[in-house]
């Protein structure tokens, strides 16, 4: 027969385990929650620091004519902001040059 305290002394023994198992793997478990939540914010923020740059970044040439009268950069020349291939119909090297 087994002497009491020995069996006390297992039991005891393999709850330690068991909680320092549980213990082991809820650290785990929170070491890789915290990484993914990581990796996610940093893509977040390189998604909106790339989607403001864009957004900050004016586009030196207007879409139309209009929109470059409205800047005030109609008649630029070629070489000036506000000058685009698509906005010089004739080719001379000034866009949006008014009718004559």
């Amino acid at each position: 027969m087994a002497h009491p305290s020995n069996s006390i002394w297992k039991r005891h023994h393999r709850r330690r385990r068991q909680w320092q198992f549980e213990i082991a793997a809820a650290l785990v478990a929170l070491t890789t929650a915290v990484a993914i939540k990581m990796a996610l914010l940093v893509n977040e923020r390189a998604h909106t620091d790339a989607t403001h740059t864009a957004a900050s970044i004016p586009n030196s040439a207007p879409g139309t004519c209009a929109e470059a009268r409205s800047r005030g950069v109609d008649n630029a020349r070629r070489g000036e902001e506000g000058y685009a291939p698509h906005l010089d119909r004739d080719g001379d090297g000034v866009a949006c040059e008014p009718y004559r």
